[in-house]
């Protein structure tokens, strides 16, 4: 019995210590890439606009 209660205890530490944050930094870049991918997409929304402006002034 104290051997189980050893093992859940290091099972515990060790998806405090390592294993959540892990998961935590994996979703973070997840989140990171996501947002890089939107700004881009904007940028070439504006760009777009803005041509068909510079079109439509001309």
């Amino acid at each position: 019995m104290e051997i189980i209660i050893i093992l859940l205890s290091l099972l515990i530490i060790f998806n405090i210590a390592f294993y959540i944050p892990y998961l935590l930094k994996k979703q973070e870049e997840k989140l990171s890439l996501h947002f890089k991918e939107i700004q881009m997409r904007l940028n070439r929304l504006e760009k777009s606009v803005e041509g068909i402006k510079n079109r439509s002034e001309n």
